[in-house]
């Protein structure tokens, strides 16, 4: 187990036929959660976290779905002087804002094309789809009129604003290079927990341990030569007792969770990820919603590193392309991915596939420590560029997750705000709508342990991109 970071599980719909029995995939597949009434299932979430009314949610989440051309475009435009770029959700004025070490443009009005399908839909189509799917839909309080406006908010054409911010004291490549640099020293600092590049500040920003933070200023005041930010947390993050997700067993006791449904490359083997910290000298088995176990392979080739947390969990399975995201039984299904960033070339430019900062995202977890109850919980993504304090050696290829406070758009200092997580939450799943983004790693807790505060408000979870399934040789299932 890794110092520092809390494991995250999440259940995924998953078939395995073992002596003859089949789980999680009745013969007669049950329903689950389309884009529209997944994306209305989390505009409820963030209406009441921004403060914004339903409509306005759904808006500010489709652009977030859409597939970044026109951010992209814009950072591109900046050459080696793009300072980065983030979703703003605090003000009025959503859109998205990009930073650079050049002079400010004029602000960019684009648009998130319509779909032509939904577009298409006819009021017959959907009178029958309200009625086949009222009971499904109520399972999560969202009401058809709500989905419907999803619908018809996704059909047309959604304008909003790219803002350019001159005058970056430094460029994202600077500043990732400057980490880079300095990451086996900063790894050393007393008290350390995680670094990251901060794009909305345009600073490197270090975590560490109330009451080291002045040792840290000390020694971080002859490494660096660009802008640098020491935020003091509470505790550490914590590599927490394997126990509490609701899906995995290790000796009769609750262990980890499980994110999404994978095939193998090299022999088409079907299976499902969890976290490569979860791995175990005892069988692991898993238990699904018929509440009988079956038995899981661990894969020999998991991994625990500075640069991702994965495992390959196998049996004689027929997975699907869906996975849980709370307590009801009901599956989304999985339709596309999104990877955290390229920072390899040029300026760090991003991809159409990128997750840009300020993005909302959700995890599943347990309700409270050591319940079967699950529930969803989210954040906003804080940065792509995070250090997960493991390993040999220093890299920054961990999501960093925060909680933010009712309508602050900040991070949490009082209230619950939304994001919790529990020991045993690890290898869940990271998602936005119906796209698969991540498998929770770690956590650190708002009261600085894992049982302060008792209700697991948590400060930050960093997880683990899904672009690094393919790296060791797996393609996650989408439908």
């Amino acid at each position: 187990m890794r110092r520092g970071i809390l494991s995250a599980t999440v259940a995924i719909a998953f078939v395995f036929a073992l002596g003859g029995t089949t789980f999680a995939q009745p013969s007669s597949e049950p329903m689950s959660l389309d884009f529209a009434e997944a994306l209305a299932t989390d505009a409820k979430i963030y209406a009441e976290l921004y403060q914004v009314n339903f409509d306005e949610a759904v808006k500010r989440l489709s652009v977030m779905a859409s597939t970044n051309e026109n951010v992209v475009e814009a950072a591109a435009s900046q050459g080696a002087d793009f300072g980065g770029a983030y979703y703003d959700n605090v003000t009025s004025d959503f859109g998205v804002v990009v930073r650079t070490k050049g002079q400010s443009r004029t602000d960019k009005t684009v648009i998130r094309r319509g779909n032509a399908e939904l577009r298409a839909r006819s009021k017959a189509d959907r009178e029958a789809r309200r009625a086949e799917r009222r009971a499904l839909r109520a399972k999560f309080s969202v009401a058809d009129a709500e989905v419907e406006s999803a619908e018809t908010i996704l059909a047309q054409d959604t304008t909003y604003k790219i803002r350019f911010r001159g005058g970056a004291a430094k460029s994202l490549k600077e500043l990732s290079d400057a980490l880079a640099e300095n990451g086996e020293q900063v790894r050393k600092i007393p008290g350390f927990q995680t670094s990251y590049i901060d794009q909305k500040s345009g600073e490197i920003v270090l975590l560490v341990v109330k009451g080291d933070v002045e040792a840290a200023r000390t020694a971080v005041s002859s490494l660096f030569k660009v802008p640098v930010r020491i935020d003091e947390v509470p505790g550490k993050f914590v590599d927490v007792a394997l126990r509490g997700g609701q899906f995995t067993i290790e000796q009769s006791r609750q262990y980890c969770m499980t994110s999404f449904a994978v095939k193998r490359n090299s022999d088409n083997k079907l299976g499902v990820m969890t976290a490569g910290h979860c791995q175990s000298a005892n069988p692991i088995s898993i238990k699904d919603t018929d509440a009988k176990t079956y038995a899981l392979t661990q894969s020999d080739a998991f991994d625990n590193s500075a640069d991702y947390d994965q495992m390959f969990l196998s049996g004689t399975p027929s997975a699907v392309a869906e996975f849980y995201f709370d307590n009801s039984g009901t599956a989304r299904s999985v339709t596309g991915t999104r990877s955290r960033t390229s920072t390899t070339a040029g300026n760090g430019t991003l991809t159409t596939a990128s997750t840009v900062p300020g993005t909302f995202v959700c995890h599943l977890g347990q309700k409270t420590l050591g319940s079967a109850i699950k529930a969803q919980s989210c954040g906003e993504v804080l940065s792509t560029f995070a250090h997960r304090g493991a390993g040999t050696t220093y890299n920054g290829s961990y999501v960093l997750v925060r909680n933010t406070q009712s309508g602050a758009g900040t991070v949490r200092t009082s209230g619950t705000g939304t994001l919790i997580c529990f020991e045993g939450d690890s290898g869940g799943p990271f998602f936005a709508n119906t796209t698969a983004y991540g498998v929770a790693s770690a956590c650190l807790w708002a009261g600085g342990s894992k049982s302060s505060p008792a209700d697991g408000s948590t400060l930050y979870i960093m997880y683990s991109s899904v672009d690094f399934f393919a790296t060791k040789g797996y393609t996650i299932l989408v439908k």
